[in-house]
């Protein structure tokens, strides 16, 4: 029977992913929606077992969604002519889960279990050098909404 054991479990998810939709140099004479949406879903799990008479153990499951604030949804309407109506719509909705487990038997269990999720971002709807004859344009507000 071994009388002392140890051991741990990790689990890691980095997400770096962009989205980005761009409408350039056109000419648009009806309604027009662009439109740029990441949303992803994510899920680390980690589960540690032990048995024993002394037991060091651990759980950590983490997601790391983002890069130094770098990571974005971006809509770009750049050196067009609208005569219709333009609606620009630009969101970032990452699903995040994170579950961590420790379970066993023995004398004596010792350990850490620990779950993390983070995220960073930015939404950009970007309108620059166009030209609107009797055209309304829309830029909704756009979110971001985690939930760990």
């Amino acid at each position: 029977m071994r009388q002392a054991s140890g051991g741990g479990m990790v689990a890691e998810i980095r997400d770096k992913s962009r989205v980005e939709s761009q409408v350039l140099n056109s000419r648009i004479n009806s309604s027009f929606n662009a439109s740029a949406v990441r949303q992803q879903k994510l899920f680390a799990e980690s589960t540690a077992g032990y048995g024993g008479a002394i037991n060091g153990v651990g759980a950590l499951a983490k997601v790391y969604d983002g890069t130094d604030g770098e990571i974005s949804t971006r809509t770009i309407f750049n050196g067009n002519t609208a005569g219709g109506d333009v609606s620009l719509t630009t969101n970032n909705r990452p699903d995040i889960t994170v579950k961590s487990y420790g379970a066993g038997a023995g004398g004596l269990g010792i350990g850490v279990v620990q779950s993390i999720a983070e995220t960073r971002g930015k939404v950009i709807s970007e309108v620059t050098g166009n030209v609107f004859s009797h055209a309304n344009l829309t830029v909704p507000v756009s979110e971001m909404k985690v939930e760990p």
